[in-house]
């Protein structure tokens, strides 16, 4: 045996399994049924069961060889955000299903790596991981008022996190990403935050053109996972 690691092959939480794998030549019954008499030619189709499912088994393949390959190099990702077992293996689940199925979209293309792919599907996982967090209900004594407002500063609180990881991995440059957020989070204009920065109002205007121009030109497939529910 050559020792060699073989690809585990991802299934998706919640997949059934296939039951009763029919033999080589065997024919259900309602297929029996269903056939031609002997004597009568059928017509040909062109195409077989095996020509239908080649591709989408090529891509489940595809896309399992691509989690394989991955796998530790997510788990270092989510450990180093701070998470430990048993919360680092259901964030490392719930990223690895969200992959898949962005992957899986008809007509996804794919024009970035995976590990772009994964860090945005582990931004959101962990916004909905805190999120459910957040609805554990406590005991009355502890917390005798319930408060909606808690609840929404906790969604508040857990956007901006995705956000701020969202902006990290796909605006590196710390000036066009610390202006962009002061224009669009906080709302000052291009004056204040070029007093606030010590630069002038055209280098500000530049870099935040430059950053906008930038998200507005990520794919399709980094943006549908950001935002996959």
């Amino acid at each position: 045996m050559s020792g060699a690691a073989v690809p585990q092959t991802f299934r998706v939480q919640g997949e059934p399994e296939t039951s009763g794998a029919a033999l080589p030549n065997q024919a259900s019954y309602a297929a029996a049924d269903a056939s031609p008499p002997v004597d009568v030619e059928a017509p040909d189709s062109g195409t077989t069961a095996a020509d239908e499912t080649a591709p989408a088994e090529c891509l489940h393949q595809e896309i399992s060889q691509e989690l394989y390959e991955h796998d530790g190099w997510l788990g270092r990702v989510i450990f180093k955000a701070g998470y430990r077992d048993p919360d680092l293996s259901e964030l490392k689940g719930d990223t690895q299903v969200r992959y898949y199925r962005a992957r899986s979209k008809p007509g996804f293309t794919f024009r970035n790596s995976p590990k772009a792919l994964l860090r945005t599907c582990f931004s959101k996982a962990r916004l909905d991981f805190h999120r459910r967090e957040g609805r554990q209900p406590e005991p009355v004594e502890e917390f005798p008022e319930s408060s909606v407002s808690e609840a929404s500063e906790l969604d508040l609180a857990m956007q901006r996190e995705a956000i701020k990881t969202f902006l990290e991995e796909h605006l590196p440059d710390v000036s066009e990403r610390t202006i962009y957020l002061l224009r669009h989070r906080e709302q000052m204009t291009r004056t204040e935050i070029a007093k606030r920065l010590g630069l002038n109002r055209g280098t500000v205007a530049k870099r935040l053109t430059k950053a906008e121009k930038h998200l507005m030109s990520l794919p399709a497939d980094v943006l549908n996972a950001y935002f996959l529910r």
